[in-house]
Order: C-alpha cells, then structure tokens, then sequence
C-alpha cells in the first residue's frame, strides 16, 4: 500500500517535533539535575539549538521511510491517548520556547524561580489533560443493549 505525499509529510513533520521535543526535554532534565547538584550550567552556545534541531530531522528521516503497517500500528491507538501527549507535549514545547527566547528570568535562574518554571510547565498540561479526559467520559456514547 502506497502513503500519499500529505501522509509522508505529516510523518515527517510529527518525526521533526518529536524528536526535537524528546532532546530539548533531555537538555531541560540536564539543566535541573546539575541545579540540584548545586552547579550552574546555563544554557549557552549553538549546540544546545542545533542538537534538537540535528535530531528532529534524524528522526523525520525516519519516520518518513517507514511503511505503512508500521504507521497503522505506531498511530492506531485511542484519540484520547493521541490527544493527552499532544497537549502535553505542544505545552512543553511552547513553555521551553518562552524560557530559553524571552529570557524572563534574567541570565541566570535562583532556586527561587525554578517552582515557577515547573508550576509553568507541569501544571496547564495537567489540567488540560484531566479536562480532557472528564469530557471523553461526560459526553461518551452508552453502550448498546442488543
């Protein structure tokens, strides 16, 4: 079975957020465990930009030579579950956009502003999510008594 050239693109295009998405989210871990050991390690430099960006086209390459039974059975599962990971990781993405361009927190972020940072980024998804899933249950179809 052929995918048409939409479908490529579209595995293409969720290959590139998602393997971009999975580094920076990596980097963010990185940045907090070296917090918590009491180090400094602000993100600087073209490496922390190009990585995410080097692996989001990795992983487009491949999720563009996948055949479609593969697709079928990656992305077959619930809506639900396929709506609950894009809220959360299109959240996560705009939240480390914000931090790492703005720059709201000056050069260098306290103990003080990092509760902040993980109210920002765990809590909207969070709610989304829980949104989410009580209107699936308050607006599902009874089942049928046959």
């Amino acid at each position: 079975m052929e995918r048409s050239t939409l479908t490529a693109w579209s595995l293409r295009i969720a290959g590139f957020i998602v393997g971009a998405g999975i580094v920076v989210a990596l980097e963010f871990v990185l940045v907090m465990i070296a917090h918590n050991m009491g180090y400094r390690l602000v993100p600087r430099g073209l490496g922390w930009i190009a990585l995410p960006i080097g692996v989001g086209v990795l992983v487009s390459q491949i999720a563009a030579s996948m055949k479609a039974s593969d697709v079928d059975r990656i992305f077959g599962g619930s809506i639900i579950v396929k709506q609950c990971v894009a809220v959360a990781v299109g959240w996560q993405l705009v939240v480390f956009a914000y931090i790492f361009m703005a720059d709201p927190f000056g050069g260098y972020i306290s103990s003080r502003e990092w509760p902040t940072i993980y109210k920002w980024m765990l809590m909207p998804p969070a709610v989304a999510v829980v949104l989410l899933l009580l209107y699936q249950w308050a607006f599902r179809k009874p089942p049928s008594r046959t």
